[in-house]
């Protein structure tokens, strides 16, 4: 039995390792597309860095489809998903193109976790 239970335990780290380099190399990879911005930064740097670079705010959807209450009094077009561990993200749009911006609503300046295009 311990011996199962150690190579449950081994598979288990090398799945979280492999899944963080895959993550880690997805981010990299979107970062580089001169978007000029990062994992970690806060939504408010990110979300000024974007308006800057001509995208613009998409505050007419959430989960549903429908607008629902807004969350964030100064970032009114970021929405959550329900639960407790539901999903926050703001949503750009240019020339054709969306991104979505992944906040941690957990932590208080909202840094932004993952970026990706929608």
């Amino acid at each position: 039995m311990q011996a199962i239970m150690n190579r449950f335990r081994t598979s288990t780290a090398l799945v979280i390792c492999l899944a963080t380099s895959l993550f880690s190399t997805a981010v990299k990879s979107q970062s580089a597309e001169g978007w000029g911005v990062d994992p970690g930064m806060s939504y408010a740097k990110a979300r000024s860095t974007l308006l800057a670079a001509s995208w613009r705010i998409d505050g007419s959807r959430d989960a549903t489809g429908q607008r629902s209450a807004v969350v964030y009094k100064q970032f009114p077009e970021i929405v959550c998903g329900n639960g407790r561990e539901a999903i926050c993200s703001g949503r750009f749009i240019r020339n054709g193109e969306a991104l979505l911006l992944i906040v941690d609503q957990r932590k208080p300046l909202l840094p932004v976790t993952f970026i990706e295009r929608d």
